[in-house]
């Protein structure tokens, strides 16, 4: 492959990221429940549906891309950007640990349990 493709190419993978970035910014402020962000004390038996909607697949988008990037790390702006995808990874991470943990907990309650 000559110069000019794997440049195109490059360039395709860094648009894929940018163009994900409203997914990932819905992903992480998506509400877990939305009753305590209004400062109730109510069960949302929602389910975690509205925050895997958007970070499952903004964490793939971004975990290829750390993946991709980091194979060439020796690169600053690789190595960069491989470090800005896994930090989106991360925070999407604990924002998915957090729906799953509050659905656990609202089932262990007897609040929600699934038919």
């Amino acid at each position: 492959m000559d110069k000019r493709a794997a440049r195109s190419l490059g360039c395709l993978g860094y648009a894929i990221l940018v163009a994900a970035l409203p997914l990932a910014f819905f992903g992480a402020i998506a509400l877990v429940n939305e009753y305590k962000s209004l400062g109730l004390n109510a069960a949302d038996c929602d389910g975690p549906g509205a925050v895997l909607m958007f970070s499952v697949p903004a964490i793939i988008i971004y975990g290829v891309g750390a993946v991709v990037n980091g194979r060439r790390f020796r690169k600053t702006p690789n190595l960069i950007v491989a470090l800005l995808c896994l930090s989106v990874c991360a925070g999407l991470a604990f924002k998915i640990a957090a729906a799953l943990d509050e659905q656990a907990r609202m089932a262990a309650l007897g609040w929600c349990v699934p038919d």
